[in-house]
């Protein structure tokens, strides 16, 4: 396997997998030491822990993460002797999330749908542009 290749797997297994430093050193025969430089961010390059921590802070995963600490507390699982409370928290924070990440989905489908009408039917650019604002504007009003 190339550097390169390895320095790719070595990065997905720390960013997406959420393996050790150890671990993939064990598992792909790399120092530990040569892992931390690869980690290391550049100008143009967030590090590893970086792109980790923007991955893990994502309204979707908080929303994931929020989800199971309600599923292990109503189970049985988890005991906690504020549990209303925790789960009322919860509930509203969960709440907030879906408010605010329809939103950002919005934005981002009407974003991607704008670059592909502009790159295959640039005559209905402007007429699109009007209506998407118009959609934008309604689902922003819902959000509040």
């Amino acid at each position: 396997m190339t550097t390169a290749k390895m320095k790719a797997l070595a990065e997905k297994m720390y960013i997406n997998d959420g393996d050790s430093m150890a671990k993939i050193s064990e598992l792909l025969g790399v120092s530990e030491s040569t892992l931390y430089r690869w980690a290391q961010g550049t100008e143009k390059q967030l590090s590893w822990q970086e792109q980790k921590e923007s991955i893990l802070t994502t309204p979707h995963k908080i929303k994931q993460r929020i989800d199971e600490e309600m599923y292990k507390a109503v189970s049985g699982e988890a005991y906690d002797k504020n549990l209303g409370d925790f789960l009322a928290k919860a509930m509203k924070a969960r709440s907030n999330i879906d408010k605010s990440m329809s939103l950002d989905i919005y934005f981002d489908v009407v974003k991607e749908l704008n670059v592909f009408m502009s790159n295959n039917y640039p005559e209905k650019m402007l007429e699109m542009f009007e209506i998407n604002r118009a959609f934008l504007s309604e689902k922003s009003k819902e959000g509040k």
